[in-house]
């Protein structure tokens, strides 16, 4: 089934879709901002993403129960209020992220440099059981931790940025942090890139691999 979109500030539900038996995909292209996949989204293995772009972030919640979601090339998409525990969520260049209650198992990227975001909210952090790995290219892992409410930010047990400059960007700093860099593999440079607040971050072991960080204080 592939659905796709032209409007992009348009806020849409998806209809009542069910895949039925075997391997079914959804695919969702075009330019949109909101995309609501409720309870009703059924019976559907695969989720593909992809879009040229458009104004805004581009919100995907519901996808509950699939294998795998892919975001594909430089397409935009956060991933909201979905519960697929044994799910690949797949990147492909763009930008992903994932808010605050997501449930998945892995994320896995390829050789395009990719942007990945982790942000909490009201359901807490997201849940990733089989870890990150962003493959190659000059990928950008950001945290925001704004939405963090305890003092440790909760990372998967294994992160892996793989080949690259890969970048650890931290946003909206506006409490004090305490982050284990041992937790992250392949890291080159940790910033904020002025996004910060007067709160204090605790970085502690950081590889022989980390070559910069950059952490600035708001006037």
């Amino acid at each position: 089934y592939v659905q796709r979109f032209a409007s992009p500030s348009a806020s849409v539900t998806l209809p009542n879709l069910s895949g039925g038996g075997g391997d079914d995909t959804l695919r969702i292209e075009g330019t949109f901002s909101q995309i609501f996949a409720p309870s009703f989204l059924s019976g559907f293995e695969s989720v593909i993403i992809e879009n040229s772009g458009g104004s805004g972030g581009f919100n995907v919640a519901g996808l509950n129960g699939v294998s795998s979601i892919e975001v594909r090339g430089a397409a935009s998409a956060n991933i909201l209020d979905s519960n697929s525990p044994s799910a690949t969520l797949t990147v492909g260049g763009g930008y992903v992220g994932l808010g605050g209650g997501v449930v998945i198992g892995q994320v896995r990227g390829g050789a395009e440099a990719t942007s990945f975001t982790l942000f909490g909210g009201i359901n807490g952090a997201p849940t990733i059981s089989n870890g990150i790995d962003l493959g190659g290219g000059d990928d950008t892992l950001m945290l925001s931790l704004d939405f963090f409410s305890p003092a440790n930010v909760p990372l998967p047990s294994a992160v892996n940025l793989g080949a690259g400059y890969d970048r650890l960007v931290l946003i909206d700093r506006s409490h004090d942090r305490d982050i284990d860099l041992a937790l992250i593999a392949g890291l080159e440079e940790v910033n904020d890139f002025g996004n910060i607040g007067p709160n204090a971050v605790t970085l502690r072991n950081g590889g022989a691999g980390l070559e910069r960080v950059v952490l600035r204080d708001r006037p």
